[in-house]
């Protein structure tokens, strides 16, 4: 167990197999984000740094990695670290979500991500002093699979039958009385 613990360390650590993650945004959900990743450290994702719309945010020290840059510069960020997801993890949204660069990244290749998305695929939980309710009508996490729907489907028909068995014998016994 310890040197398969080991080996799977040395592989999850490597440059090759890490995922190097940018953050657009410098608020609480931002450093929230950072620190999860930073405290999972073996998980295979690397803060490269966040970006924000202020130039006069630039080279702040917000965790441990710091604001690199503003998004007008992301195609030049992305190339220099190797950035494979973006998580967009923005306070107020309202007139400064940067839709044009977001969807030339996406187009790009660049993994989009909301903030809320990624800390649950991360941690499992729902970041709940950071969600919008957006986030509950677009995610993926409402949906039955078809393993439950069928199995739904079975259990409901076996109780319709189990009922109409446990019921036969009144209602014959009702039909004679009747007769």
């Amino acid at each position: 167990l310890f040197l398969w613990r080991t080996v799977y360390y040395w592989v999850m650590l490597r440059d090759t197999l890490v995922e190097n993650v940018l953050i657009l945004g410098t608020g609480l959900a931002a450093k929230d984000m950072a620190r999860q990743i930073l405290d999972r450290n073996g998980d295979g994702y690397h803060v490269v740094g966040f970006l924000t719309d202020d130039p006069s945010q630039v080279g702040q020290r917000l965790v441990n990695p710091s604001v690199i840059g503003t998004i007008d510069e992301l195609p030049v960020l992305r190339e220099k670290f190797g950035v494979d997801t973006l998580i967009v993890a923005l306070e107020d949204r309202r007139g400064k979500m940067p839709l044009p660069e977001l969807l030339r990244c996406k187009l790009g290749g660049l993994r989009v991500e909301e903030s809320a998305t990624f800390y649950e695929r991360l941690t499992g939980q729902i970041p709940v002093r950071t969600l919008y309710p957006s986030w509950l009508i677009f995610s993926q996490g409402f949906q039955n699979s078809g393993l439950f729907h069928g199995s739904r489907e079975a259990l409901e028909f076996g109780l319709a039958l189990l009922g109409l068995l446990i019921a036969a014998p009144v209602l014959a016994l009702t039909c004679l009385c009747i007769l």
